[in-house]
């Protein structure tokens, strides 16, 4: 099977990537070169690609995906959002990552043209027609929707995924308000992208995940998320997540938190990621739950907010505001505000790095505030 697409309005394949590099200005060129690496890794006679994981969970680590395994991922996510030939997507992650990997894949599998920009917090910014196919992460999501020109040119699009962390509940409710279909996606490295999406605007916006065309899904003792996709492996094997969900009769299932995030406060665990939900439903700052150590809870709730200083009506504000939304043993005891929230390269919150900035931080040398 011949694969192609068009970069810069050419059409390229394995035969004339050179040519086309040679051709390139210099400029251009260091923009296209990570797209160019992968093309070469993808068209060489290995049978795998070597994908680095995004270290939000655990240690980054690099994993070897087959490319057929990954054009059967492709080839399902064509199927779903129809890119065929002609279909404009727009690349703009960063492709040491898996998604922005799959984004050329379904490119190749379709012959479909491929609009490559820097990654940026702003890839919109520098085009003047709308990709037909985007995907972005919930920061560059952001940053485009407070840029007017750039959230109309988003608009115009025809579909928009999001993928890489969770989505904040202003911008879901921002998203209710452009024309473009926009879905939340769940997947992770080790699946080769998403392999559920969940609606976020239009009248089939819902809460739940659906999974894609060949997966199934089950609990393990823990509710965590067991993965079996038999389209991309139909030998197996399953794949047990960290991800503690509620599967629902329809089909659906929703992220509860993660296992591995879980903090032990006083005997009880706690996930941070429904609290936070429920935090970020009502304030508009950027804030996540976290631990520090304590002499009696073992490891004592912390809210952290973004910011400079905490000011006394907020703090008192945000000690109602706990009290009334969270049973008592999920009220963080402590508001930590630091100047920003660490996140790793894809944009994900880097727990691991904001725990490790609040035990090496003491109190008395940040502003906190005791509820």
């Amino acid at each position: 099977m011949s694969e192609y697409l068009y970069i810069d309005s050419t059409r390229v394949d394995a035969e004339r990537l050179e040519p086309f590099a040679q051709g390139l200005t210099s400029e251009r060129r260091a923009v296209l070169q990570p797209l160019l690496t992968f093309l070469r890794e993808w068209w060489s006679e290995e049978e795998y690609v070597v994908v680095q994981t995004s270290g939000s969970t655990g240690t980054p680590k690099r994993i070897r995906l087959t490319k057929c395994a990954m054009r059967r991922s492709g080839l399902r996510s064509n199927r779903y959002f129809q890119i065929e030939a002609g279909t404009r997507l727009l690349l703009a992650m960063d492709l040491r990552y898996i998604g922005a990997k799959m984004m050329v894949v379904r490119a190749l599998l379709a012959g479909a043209e491929l609009i490559v920009v820097p990654p940026s917090s702003h890839p919109l910014a520098t085009l003047s027609v709308a990709p037909q196919f985007v995907s972005l992460v919930p920061l560059q999501l952001h940053h485009t929707l407070e840029v007017p020109a750039e959230r109309e040119l988003l608009s115009r699009a025809e579909q928009l995924i999001i993928g890489g962390g969770a989505i904040h509940p202003a911008v879901e409710a921002q998203l209710s308000t452009l024309t473009v279909a926009a879905y939340a996606t769940y997947g992770m490295t080790e699946t080769i992208s998403h392999i559920a999406l969940r609606r976020l605007n239009g009248p089939h916006a819902s809460p739940l995940f659906y999974p894609l065309e060949g997966v199934h899904l089950s609990q393990g003792s823990e509710g965590e998320l067991i993965i079996e996709d038999r389209l991309l492996y139909p030998e197996g094997p399953s794949l047990t997540t960290h991800d503690l969900v509620a599967l629902h009769p329809d089909g659906g299932f929703t992220i509860e938190g993660r296992a591995d995030n879980i903090i032990n406060s006083g005997g009880v665990k706690i996930s941070p990621e429904p609290i936070e939900r429920q935090l970020s439903a009502i304030l508009a700052i950027p804030l996540a739950i976290s631990w520090i150590a304590d002499a009696a809870l073992g490891q004592k709730l912390v809210l952290v907010l973004e910011g400079d200083s905490l000011s006394e009506g907020l703090a008192k504000s945000l000690d109602k505001t706990c009290k009334q939304l969270l049973p008592p043993y999920h009220r963080p005891k402590e508001i930590r505000c630091v100047a920003q929230l660490p996140h790793n390269d894809n944009g994900k919150l880097d727990r691991r790095a904001l725990q490790q900035l609040l035990s090496a931080t003491s109190a008395q040398h940040s502003h906190s505030q005791e509820l």
